[in-house]
């Protein structure tokens, strides 16, 4: 802890010398997990981490950002043990940020957070410039400079990737469009464009997000495309879901880990995203379906009960099977929406393409969460 105070003490100090408004924010979390792998080696481990975000009022219209991840600090791991006192902090986002009223633009410069509509490619902090700009023809549009990778500094070999995107509030649509470019290092590039919608059917709420990926590749260029479909339906206390994920042979060029199918073997769980057994999923060359059932029950207003059922796989024609997974378990909220806690487990069943024996997995969780 003693380390921690001295890694803030110098931005506290300037916080302090400034003199400008501070708010403060973040989550704290907690999670227990038991389970084993394809190995069948039983294990488990539990940790806690802590997101602190603060946004410095510098000037009229000037804001200083800073969020910082404390943790995942496992107990009994490297800075959990007894009297370890370990460093365990990290930078998350560190930006300056201009409001420019008169032209309904903002601007942001520094490392900054930034997701997609369903978190396929990104939903992860970015170093690099964005802009926001309030009205462009009736939409709402952002434009963004990221560096995912530095290499060599006298050498023009980095890997750069320009954002566009638009969003039409009105009809709860948009699309995303990335270029990313590589050439320098690896003769490499790939230019996607990703639409997505939100509308009422009914009683049903539907999601669709489509996209196409082109992926210049030395001596063979590629076409990937697909779609990710979610619909949830309420009655009364119950609700029902799906959630369908296809990707075409070539894939995307990065599909992100925070994509949330409802599984917790064969995807990142909302609970729980340490225990993944396959995914995002083995060899993008092969694409990907991912086939996930979701019902819910409001018990009652404290407490509501979930269970989700899926199957992911590959399009390999040997051995395609990611898994099969049945997950069930209860959400408790302790405090007016701002903390809460899981009780959860799952069972899996790993294909022939993740195991060539397969046996079977199973996870049992708790997760704690307190926002402020």
């Amino acid at each position: 802890m003693k380390k921690i105070i001295a890694l803030l003490l110098p931005l506290l100090i300037v916080v302090g010398l400034a003199a400008f408004e501070v708010e403060l924010g973040g989550e704290f979390r907690s999670r227990a997990a038991m389970y084993n792998d394809t190995d069948e080696d039983n294990g488990g481990h539990i940790d806690n981490r802590l997101l602190l975000n603060m946004t410095g009022r510098l000037y009229p219209n000037w804001n200083l950002v800073y969020g910082a991840e404390i943790g995942d600090i496992v107990w009994g791991g490297a800075g959990g043990g007894i009297a370890t006192r370990g460093v365990n902090i990290e930078t998350a986002e560190l930006y300056i940020e201009h409001n420019w009223v008169a032209k309904n633009l903002k601007f942001k410069i520094g490392q900054q957070y930034w997701a997609d509509h369903r978190s396929m490619i990104l939903d992860d902090p970015f170093s690099g410039a964005l802009v926001e700009i309030g009205d462009l023809g009736g939409m709402r549009a952002e434009l963004a400079y990221m560096k995912p990778m530095e290499r060599r500094w006298d050498i023009n070999d980095d890997y750069h990737i320009g954002m566009f995107s638009l969003y039409m509030d009105r009809l709860n649509a948009g699309m995303h469009s990335f270029y990313g470019n590589d050439l320098k290092q690896n003769d490499m590039a790939n230019f996607t464009v990703m639409p997505f919608i939100t509308m009422p059917a009914g009683p049903v709420e539907l999601d669709a997000t489509l996209f196409v990926d082109y992926q210049v590749v030395p001596g063979d260029d590629q076409i990937g495309f697909g779609a990710a479909f979610k619909a949830e339906a309420n009655m009364g206390n119950a609700g029902i879901g799906a959630d369908l994920l296809y990707m075409g042979e070539n894939g995307l060029t990065v599909l992100s880990p925070y994509y949330q199918n409802g599984l917790y073997l064969f995807g990142w769980g909302q609970w729980n995203d340490s225990v993944t057994v396959a995914f995002p999923y083995p060899d993008g060359n092969d694409g990907l379906l991912s086939a996930v059932g979701q019902v819910h029950y409001q018990v009652n207003p404290k407490m509501k009960a979930f269970a989700n059922a899926g199957y992911v796989t590959t399009m390999a024609n040997n051995d395609p099977a990611v898994g099969l997974e049945l997950n069930a378990g209860i959400e408790m909220n302790l405090y007016r929406d701002k903390i809460k806690m899981a009780v959860f487990g799952a069972f899996g069943n790993p294909g022939e393409g993740i195991d060539n024996d397969p046996n079977a997995l199973y996870l049992l969780g708790t997760t704690l969460k307190a926002e402020f």
